[in-house]
């Protein structure tokens, strides 16, 4: 009995029997020989039907795109093509016949443009074509790596709840849910949890997770529910100690990715994949509204203001810049301030053109922290669960929230965030 093998490892099986299963990706029906295209999720390769084999010959032409079947044949290098492979085919059997009208082509050598809407309802047949496969390929790759990094510097992986008592960032921009005989909120972020876990000794954790936010934004860069990249670490002097963990945790997601995926993105996206040096530029909010020419010092960067920012350090020939001391108006309550200055040891992280992360110190002392929630005009009650965190001996902390979806998206050049998930929730997405 042949074993399966994919695409990919044909090569190492040249002039064997081999078996392969996959997609029927294109055909070519000629009068001598027909060309079968097949794709795994490995990749593609040309199935050569002859004439001669009268059983596969005439199965063939009763095949549509996209049905799924096996192919026992004969691993040849490709005569035409230079590091190119082909199955001499000598069997084919169908698995599952395919339609024939296909909602959205899965093959399309012009790169014919369907509706955003179109593809998304179809987002199962979306996903076979090979340049949208490679997302979520790469988006795994980003989980594996994230958490690789982590582990080795010593962090513990915690799940926490995503229904919540109270908001966990701001009372606006939640989704409200029945919860037996109350109201809970879906969780914006773990950020609240994440502090416990410090406050119970943990002292570097780390989660990837959902978080749900109701903000009815219809930008290019906004989800409704996507997946958060966490960490929260204890004793750490300051939030440049954070800014120096990501960095190096971006520096080795990005090796890993040229190393195991380089050739595929190049190959499908004509993109290399840049390396950062160390360390990332750094540069304070009001340097960044020097830069991008705005008066306004009690805002955060509009999106224009940030792909102004973005573009000006590309041109210098950095990808990534952390923009920091951001004004204590635009920050949580939690965060913590400088002493000499209206400004927050904070920082966000943007990566051509694009906020990815937000980090920060956080504040540790009960007092402070109460005194800057009710300057915030925020009441004490409903969130004391959470205060007496810092009544016991909480250690000075901080973290980040990274958004991978936006990665990726700045990684290939997407231009939307829907396309860099697998499925995509926004204020008119729901289905499917």
């Amino acid at each position: 009995m042949i074993t399966r093998i994919y695409i990919n490892q044909v090569k190492e099986h040249i002039g064997e029997t081999v078996l392969i299963k996959g997609f029927v990706h294109n055909l070519r029906i000629q009068g001598s020989v027909s060309f079968l295209i097949l794709r795994d999720i490995t990749g593609t390769i040309q199935n050569v039907i002859v004439k001669s084999n009268a059983d596969a010959f005439g199965f063939v032409k009763k095949l549509s795109l996209e049905s799924s079947v096996e192919i026992i044949g004969k691993a040849k290098k490709d005569p035409t093509r230079e590091n190119r492979y082909e199955i001499e085919v000598e069997t084919i059997k169908l698995l599952a016949l395919s339609e024939a009208e296909l909602p959205l082509a899965v093959f399309d050598k012009n790169e014919t443009e369907t509706s955003a809407n179109i593809r998304h309802q179809n987002r199962f047949l979306d996903l076979r074509k090979p340049k949208n496969s490679l997302i979520m390929k790469l988006s795994s790759a980003f989980d594996r790596y994230y958490r690789e990094f982590l582990f080795n510097e010593g962090f513990i992986e915690i799940h926490t709840p995503k229904t919540m008592p109270t908001p966990s960032e701001s009372s606006s921009d939640l989704f409200e849910v029945k919860y037996f005989d109350r109201c809970a909120y879906l969780a914006q972020s773990p950020q609240l949890y994440k502090q416990m876990a410090i406050a119970s000794g943990l002292e570097k954790v780390l989660e990837v997770g959902p978080i749900f936010r109701a903000e009815k934004s219809f930008t290019s860069r906004h989800a409704t529910e996507c997946t958060s990249y966490d960490i929260e670490m204890a004793f750490i002097k300051d939030h440049n100690d954070i800014m120096e963990l990501e960095e190096r945790l971006i520096v080795y997601i990005l090796t890993q990715i040229k190393k195991n995926y380089g050739d595929e993105i190049k190959e499908i996206y004509g993109i290399d994949v840049k390396i950062p040096s160390l360390p990332f530029p750094r540069i304070t909010m009001k340097e960044a509204k020097s830069i991008v020419q705005s008066n306004d010092l009690e805002s955060d960067l509009s999106s224009e203001e940030e792909k102004a920012l973005g573009d000006y350090y590309e041109k210098q020939g950095y990808d990534f810049v952390f923009l920091t001391d951001f004004p204590i108006s635009v920050r949580p309550f939690y965060h913590k301030y400088y002493e000499d200055k209206p400004c927050t040891k904070s920082a966000d992280l943007i990566y051509r053109g694009l906020e990815i992360t937000t980090l920060a110190q956080r504040e540790e002392r009960y007092d402070v922290l109460l005194n800057q929630l009710k300057s915030k005009g925020l009441g004490q009650k409903d969130i004391q669960w959470y205060l007496d965190f810092f009544r016991y001996g909480m250690p000075p902390h901080g973290g980040w929230g990274l958004g991978g979806a936006r990665f990726i998206m700045k990684l290939l050049g997407i231009e939307h965030i829907r396309d860099a998930m697998f499925i995509y929730r926004g204020v008119n997405h729901l289905n499917p």
